[in-house]
């Protein structure tokens, strides 16, 4: 009920930029306290719910951040999208997985990096 108008006003605030940003604002200021509100009811706490979120946003952030530098450096566009698309995924993997629990993939990635 909220996204619909918050999109049309943003859509004629600022074309394609302002859908973003509405989004954005609208998933801030009404969908994550939403869920936070329900989830809260059924007996989880926000200090374990962040917790358990940490480690996976920041690997999201750092992969995102690396693969930004990828995308400015590499020059031909469909390049672009396939080395930044696989930085972000291995950038990811590697912080967001916690490879002692996966040894064979560990092994994988280290063989990839001439460090095995």
């Amino acid at each position: 009920m909220v996204l619909i108008p918050a999109l049309i006003i943003a859509a004629n605030a600022d074309g394609t930029r302002g859908v973003a940003v509405g989004h954005v604002i609208v998933a801030c200021l009404i969908v994550i306290p939403a869920y936070y509100f329900v989830i809260s009811r059924s007996g989880i706490h926000g200090r374990a719910l962040i917790r358990s979120l940490a480690r996976s946003t920041l690997a999201g952030l750092a992969g995102a951040l690396c693969a930004a530098v990828v995308v400015r450096v590499v020059g031909h566009d469909l390049l672009r999208l396939v080395a930044g698309g696989l930085t972000l995924l291995v950038v990811y993997l590697l912080l967001a997985m916690r490879l002692r629990q996966y040894p064979r993939f560990a092994s994988g990635v280290l063989d990839l990096a001439g460090e095995h």
